[in-house]
């Protein structure tokens, strides 16, 4: 999109709106199906997205009713949108239009989607097996965010399956609760297969019933057992609730020893990256 300083009359002729840029956008339909759309128009003060109707079609344009407020509109035959009647107006809810960076609103561009903003800002490794021959950037936000240490070398025992071990840590409080309001979260990451889940919660007392689910959910799903779990020495899961429910189960409890998170590094790794794409995605979102 290029600036623009374009004034745009209201229906009443009282109020002009001013565009601030100009260019081409994507629009998606609820079937991934896309179409490009010449010299939008940026309108900060519009709250919702406005489409002209003869700038949608070359050769045919229909709108059929499947009922008194669901409709489907047809663009030359080979596009089709579902759209909503509200005052009059065909809302296209299930579509989505895509723009470049404007503002303080973030859009993706057109012709190349950033997926490395897109997806939390990952590592170029784990970005080429998505999008193979994706090219490195360098990313101003990544610099800002993420910082290195020097590699430990831990010395954990191999595992042969999913739930053999698993590592557990918990991280907060956060100043600011989550809708749900919750001021933590559980990290639990299988040793075998990296696979991470994450649970919030709105006190350190609910890991206990947390870790209970966990374990049902998994063992459920994998048809195996949970056997080992790797842990800080922490009053959340070195206490006697935690070592009866380990007992009953038949479940090794390990303690990393204290002041040493390294020592459980595959919980700490992980919640590096779920804090460093959370302030990407603030940083990127001007929050």
């Amino acid at each position: 999109m290029s600036p623009t300083n374009l004034k745009i009359s209201t229906g009443n002729d009282q109020n002009i709106l001013e565009a601030k840029d100009i260019g081409t956008a994507q629009l998606i339909n609820d079937q991934g199906k896309k179409i490009l759309l010449q010299y939008v128009l940026f309108v900060p003060k519009l709250n919702r997205n406005l489409l002209s109707l003869p700038r949608l079609f070359k050769h045919t344009f229909s709108i059929s009713m499947k009922n008194d407020y669901l409709a489907v509109v047809d663009i030359d035959g080979d596009f089709k949108l579902s759209a909503h009647t509200d005052n009059n107006l065909l809302e296209l809810k299930n579509s989505s239009l895509f723009a470049i960076n404007s503002g303080a609103s973030y859009f993706s561009c057109v012709s190349e989607i950033d997926w490395h903003s897109r997806l939390g800002h990952p590592h170029h490794n784990y970005l080429s097996k998505i999008f193979p021959g994706s090219k490195e950037i360098e990313c101003e936000i990544c610099m800002i965010s993420k910082m290195k240490h020097q590699p430990f070398e831990s010395h954990l025992k191999t595992v042969s399956s999913v739930l053999e071990s698993v590592h557990m840590d918990v991280v907060g409080p956060f100043a600011t609760q989550s809708i749900s309001g919750a001021s933590y979260f559980l990290t639990i990451i299988g040793e075998f297969s990296g696979f991470k889940t994450i649970m919030f919660l709105k006190n350190k007392s609910d890991v206990i019933s947390k870790v209970k689910l966990f374990k049902t959910e998994a063992e459920k799903q994998t048809q195996k057992s949970l056997k080992v779990i790797i842990s800080d020495g922490g009053g959340k899961f070195n206490n006697q609730e935690f070592t009866e429910f380990c007992s009953d189960s038949g479940i090794i409890h390990h303690f990393s020893p204290p002041y040493t998170p390294q020592n459980n590094g595959m919980a700490e790794r992980a919640n590096k990256s779920i804090i460093e794409n959370a302030r990407c995605l603030m940083i990127q979102s001007k929050l």
